[in-house]
């Protein structure tokens, strides 16, 4: 593959803009039409073994997987198995919300308002407990200064849960008050999509990484992307993970290699992908369900993931588990690293919160 006329000046800008950033790796991919048109690695995926990025390195994904439990309920609802106007409680009924005994508050909740961030559910720290026991297992948790995702001093004392049936319990067990009525607000919920894929288990009757690969990563050829646990051996080329320590006065940056995860659960993140798969993947969002000759959802159903349900306070919509702007596109001039701007809606496969 040539490389286009603007990349020596785009890979300057870059390189010069991750050094000045602290980031020790990233990948980069174009594609036009479908057409993979550019790629390049930035940095290092292990500096100590002075091993590069190169474009099928494996990153983690963090909130882009939130996509792929959506795309899985859609696939569903078009199978007849399922709607996204069906309380979850259908799917779900041991969900509780604390101090409601009788269930008619979670009963009001949809599995449309989890795809959309909008069941009323505040910012409360259940999925953390999910995360304890791979965060206390990490030998480098001491040295990470200051903690990461707000993880708590005393969080070698916290109860420790790993099932979606044990979140849920600790779920109703927990002291807080819905922000509102469904669909009313609109506030980032991790616990919301982990609940999603609980969903997609039950009706399937498969478990969520089965489920998948067999109907999402094995029909699009996602050769390099799968969900993780901690027992999952990297599959090389990956990244490994760094971690920050800012107690000696300087922003000490080291390779820390143990990946977190939530034991049995999954949903709201924990996909490992590469560029190249990534745009595999988004190209059923430019065709409307088809990528590479495969179809995996109806045009009708992509534009139902696509439409801005829930507007973002900050800018935008949030679709299903897909932001979606309607602003102008940047995109690059390919005859200078000039930028020109033309109409049209953006839509980012990530959240707008916290993974």
């Amino acid at each position: 593959m040539s490389q286009p006329g603007w990349a020596e000046r785009y890979e300057r800008f870059a390189m010069d803009l991750i050094e000045q950033s602290g980031i020790p790796g990233a990948a980069v991919a174009l594609a036009q039409d479908g057409r993979l048109v550019y790629e390049h690695g930035f940095g290092h995926r292990d500096a100590a073994r002075g091993l590069p990025v190169t474009p099928d390195t494996r990153f983690g994904l963090g909130s882009v997987t939130k996509s792929f439990p959506c795309l899985a309920i859609m696939q569903l609802a078009e199978a007849g198995t399922l709607t996204v106007d069906d309380p979850v409680t259908r799917w779900l009924p041991e969900f509780r919300l604390p101090g409601d005994q009788d269930g008619s508050k979670p009963a009001r909740i949809t599995i449309h308002n989890f795809m959309t961030h909008s069941s009323g559910l505040p910012p409360e720290p259940s999925l953390l407990h999910a995360r304890a026991a791979s965060i206390c297992a990490d030998p480098d948790l001491d040295r990470m200064h200051p903690r990461p995702m707000g993880i708590p001093d005393d969080i070698r004392t916290w109860e420790q849960v790993s099932t979606y049936e044990e979140l849920m319990a600790l779920m109703a067990r927990q002291d807080f008050a819905t922000l509102g009525a469904p669909g009313e607000v609109i506030n980032y919920s991790n616990e919301g999509y982990v609940l999603l894929a609980a969903i997609v288990e039950r009706a399937s009757g498969q478990s969520f990484p089965d489920y998948l690969q067999a109907q999402v990563l094995d029909p699009l050829g996602l050769a390099r992307t799968g969900l993780y646990t901690r027992a999952t051996p990297p599959q090389e080329p990956e990244v490994i993970p760094f971690a920050v320590d800012t107690r000696g006065g300087t922003r000490d940056v080291f390779g820390s290699p143990a990946w977190w995860d939530q034991g049995q659960m999954f949903g709201n993140g924990g996909l490992k992908s590469t560029v190249q798969d990534l745009l595999r993947y988004l190209e059923i969002y430019r065709t409307g369900g088809v990528s590479h000759g495969e179809r995996v959802l109806s045009e009708a159903s992509i534009a139902q993931m696509t439409t801005p349900h829930q507007p973002i306070p900050t800018g935008g919509g949030y679709g299903y588990g897909l932001r979606v702007l309607d602003l102008p596109a940047v995109v690059l001039n390919s005859r200078s690293l000039g930028l020109t701007r033309r109409r049209g809606r953006a839509v980012g496969s990530n959240g707008f919160g916290e993974d």
